[in-house]
């Protein structure tokens, strides 16, 4: 079936970019994020930039600004009609 090809491609490229994933993985979970810390939250906001930068080549489309909790990213990714919203807290 469909389903079952866009499974394996999915399976693939999981292991074919595990050490990559991994490794972006253990870099967010080392960056501080303390809500009530704002400067803190931000180093993990620039460790998220980063990350999305090198794997998507993307710079948010917008930033908002906290000041009493870590900024808001907002990214756009393609063009097409359907959207998929991914909405994360660091």
């Amino acid at each position: 079936s469909m389903m079952a090809f866009y499974e394996q491609q999915i399976l693939e490229y999981l292991q074919a970019h595990k050490e990559e994933i991994f490794s972006d993985l253990l870099e967010l979970v080392k960056a501080p994020s303390p809500s009530a810390q704002p400067e803190l939250s931000n180093q993990c906001a620039a460790a998220l930039r980063k990350i999305v930068k090198e794997r998507l080549g993307l710079e948010p489309d917008r930033v908002i600004s906290q000041p009493t909790a870590g900024d808001h990213l907002v990214y756009r990714y393609g063009t097409q009609e359907q959207q998929i919203l991914v909405l994360g807290h660091y």
